[in-house]
């Protein structure tokens, strides 16, 4: 990489994010995670598939406290309340239980924080343990208005950051033009589809060694021939 090249990947912040998720803290600079949209009730911010205790995936889902449609994920807010208890009930069933100790549950799953601080101390501590040192900034410390929306919106945070490459994971060919960011001066990266383990990372990284978490990373992190598609 030249010295005036920065490699930007911007994401929402997933829970317990799979390994194929932290490709993007190994191909870029600095990790965006965009908190200034929309929260996105079917996706995977506030949950995330864990092993049971009879080896079946299931669901194990943040207690959010409800919120109206137009919520951005950056004002998300924990219910201190039922859901809280019912959020331990449910970790119970799970593998991770047997995993973590107490003080590392209450540690893990602290919610006396914002859903957002929460969200990001969880992909720090990760990125650290697997020694992917991308920096970490919010979208919403640039203050965009909310009518800039989709591609335009990420284009706009790539200048403000003076970013001359965009990554993002395989999904992102349904969603950007190619030929839009190269006249931006762009040059977007798209990772190929991952096909290994899809379980959130904070049970991998309690069954699995770093160092072959590190390797699993780095073996899947390829790009697709954007220009030949």
């Amino acid at each position: 990489m030249n010295n005036d090249q920065l490699r930007v990947a911007i994401m929402q912040p997933y829970f317990s994010p799979y390994v194929g998720y932290f490709r993007l803290f190994a191909a870029v600079d600095i990790f965006v995670i965009l908190d200034c949209v929309q929260f996105p009730r079917r996706g995977w911010v506030h949950r995330n598939q864990f092993t049971k205790k009879n080896d079946s995936l299931d669901w194990l889902t943040l207690p959010i406290k409800k919120c109206s449609q137009q919520t951005v994920i950056k004002d998300l807010e924990f219910d201190s309340l039922y859901k809280l208890s019912e959020f331990h009930e449910s970790i119970a069933k799970f593998n991770l239980s047997a995993l973590m100790s107490e003080a590392e549950i209450a540690d893990t799953f602290d919610f006396t924080i914002p859903v957002i601080d929460f969200l990001e101390k969880g992909l720090t501590i990760a990125s650290e343990k697997l020694d992917l040192h991308a920096r970490i900034i919010r979208s919403s410390s640039f203050s965009l208005p909310r009518s800039i929306k989709g591609e335009d919106r990420i284009l706009e945070i790539l200048k403000l950051v003076n970013a001359t490459q965009y990554t993002n994971l395989s999904g992102g060919m349904n969603l950007y033009n190619y030929n839009v960011f190269c006249q931006n001066g762009i040059d977007l990266k798209i990772l190929t589809p991952f096909l290994g383990n899809k379980t959130g990372i904070i049970e991998r990284l309690k069954v699995t060694p770093y160092s072959e978490i590190r390797f699993e990373i780095k073996d899947a992190t390829k790009f697709l021939n954007l220009e030949v598609i």
